[in-house]
C-alpha cells in the first residue's frame, strides 16, 4: 500500500521505498518469510498493539504507522524492552560498555523458555533497569543503549 510504513525495531521501513523482495505467510502462532529463494521461519504473538516476532535470535517489535504520522525512531532504536513478563536471568552488560547490534544484553526466562534480548544498535549502554532475579512485565524498559557517533 502506497505511504505504508513500519517500525521495527529501530528503524522505520517503506516497502514501497525499498526493494524488499520480501513476502510473509501467516500461519497461526508462526510465521514463514520469504526473500528470494530462501525461506525463514519466525514466531510471532500480537498483543493488541505490537507484534513480537521472535526471528532467528532476536526478538522484534512490530508495528504499523499510519501514513499522517512523523515520528522519529531514535527513542525505538535504544530502548530494549522486555518481550513478554518474565524474570531475568543474567545482565550481560554494564553501564558505559560499547555494545554492537546482535551483542547480548539480557536473558530472561518466561513461560519456561529463555529470549535473549539483544542490542539493536552499535553504542554504549546508558542505562540498566533491572538485575538478575527481578520480575519483568511485558513491554517494561529494560536497557537503554546511547548510539555513538563514533560507531555509526
Amino acid at each position: 500500500m502506497e505511504g505504508e510504513r513500519w517500525q521495527v525495531g529501530h528503524r522505520a521501513v517503506e516497502p514501497h521505498k525499498e526493494d524488499l523482495n520480501v513476502k510473509i505467510d501467516v500461519l497461526g502462532d508462526h510465521i514463514l518469510i520469504y526473500r528470494g529463494n530462501e525461506v525463514q521461519k519466525a514466531y510471532a504473538s500480537f498483543d493488541g498493539k505490537w507484534w513480537w516476532v521472535w526471528w532467528d535470535g532476536i526478538t522484534y517489535r512490530i508495528k504499523s504507522i499510519p501514513p499522517s504520522r512523523s515520528a522519529s525512531f531514535q527513542d525505538a532504536e535504544t530502548i530494549i524492552r522486555a518481550p513478554m513478563t518474565g524474570t531475568i536471568t543474567s545482565v550481560m552488560v554494564k553501564q558505559g560498555k560499547e555494545v554492537k547490534v546482535g551483542d547480548t544484553l539480557i536473558r530472561m526466562e518466561a513461560m519456561k523458555m529463555e529470549y535473549t534480548l539483544k542490542a539493536t544498535v552499535d553504542g554504549l549502554v546508558g542505562a540498566i533497569f533491572c538485575k538478575v532475579g527481578d520480575v519483568v512485565e511485558s513491554d517494561q524498559v529494560l536497557v537503554e543503549v546511547k548510539p555513538d557517533e563514533k560507531m555509526v
